[in-house]
């Protein structure tokens, strides 16, 4: 999510109760979005490396590079060892992200600029707090895979599911469109898998295509501070979601296949049970129809992430 922290959870609580300052309190969608960073579509260009351990690393200038094997500036700051390590590379993880728009008509060679037939596409989507530390690995060990492309959807929890959905439905549909020899792979960590699992219904992916859906470590059953949203239209703030408790969502559109990898407590702390021994990773619920595979006991809920990613690009 990363994890749900006691303000969010207070949060959850008030507008589960049926509070509607959340609507008008503009500073709190203002914090989320210093948070999470600015929400929309987001270009991933690597620029970290990994090593043996899992741990995200600066390459060596003399291996610093960029697409299309010109030689790249090295950013000074990225090697001053003055500055802690890992102010460094949460700096040159943000440089990553390059903002895109993305709409049902923009130019296809705006999205896919190196086409790499038969190669996988991925599109990330992170939980709660953005893009945060679980991520700084999954993107470089991704690349490990030869990708035809990587892109990032940022949203936060103060957007209506509705506003959330179009927007990440629309990039994904536009996405697998502009690669049609490619094969989109979503990978959702935490809260994103319930952002995904709310729009697997919603895509329309071509015949012929196919598009994968990969949750992970998502409390998909919700955190069971209420019974249900008392407006399931989409149109409250995505918040009441998460508080909400869960039985599962509809099935998958056509040429959408969904995977739900389930972390257990205590291993990862979101899932324990609670408020009523309600748990979160509650077995069975998940898209109607989808495939669930449960992770090791001692898999920790962001370290799940590149665990998970690992052993994908492996087969």
């Amino acid at each position: 999510m990363r994890r749900l922290r006691p303000v969010l959870l207070l949060m959850l609580a008030w507008s589960a109760s049926g509070c509607v300052w959340l609507n008008k309190f503009r500073p709190v969608n203002r914090t989320m979005t210093r948070v999470t960073g600015p929400t929309g579509w987001y270009r991933v260009t690597p620029l970290l490396g990994v090593d043996l351990k899992g741990h995200a690393t600066i390459p060596p200038r003399y291996l610093v590079r960029v697409e299309g094997e010109a030689e790249e500036q090295p950013d000074d700051e990225d090697y001053d060892e003055d500055t802690p390590l890992v102010e460094r590379v949460a700096g040159r993880f943000a440089r990553q992200l390059s903002p895109l728009i993305v709409t049902a008509d923009v130019p296809c060679p705006y999205l896919a600029s190196s086409p790499k037939p038969g190669r996988p596409v991925y599109i990330l989507v992170h939980g709660v707090r953005g893009p945060g530390a679980e991520w700084w690995p999954v993107i470089p060990t991704l690349t490990a895979s030869n990708p035809e492309g990587i892109f990032f959807f940022r949203w936060n929890v103060t957007q209506s599911r509705a506003q959330i959905i179009d927007s990440l439905v629309t990039g994904i549909n536009r996405i697998a469109a502009c690669h049609p020899q490619g094969y989109p792979v979503v990978l959702a960590h935490s809260a994103g898998g319930i952002v995904v699992s709310y729009a697997a219904s919603h895509f329309s992916i071509p015949t012929g295509q196919s598009l994968d859906i990969l949750t992970v470590a998502s409390p998909l059953s919700g955190v069971g501070l209420h019974q249900k949203a008392e407006d399931d239209s989409g149109e409250q703030r995505f918040m009441v979601d998460l508080g909400a408790m869960k039985t599962g969502f509809p099935a998958a559109a056509p040429n959408v296949r969904v995977t739900h990898f389930r972390t257990q407590f205590p291993g990862d702390t979101v899932m324990e049970p609670r408020f009523g021994q309600h748990a979160p990773n509650q077995p069975g619920v998940g898209v109607k129809g989808a495939t669930e595979i449960d992770l090791p006991n001692n898999q920790t809920h962001d370290g799940s992430l590149l665990f998970v990613v690992r052993r994908l690009i492996s087969h």
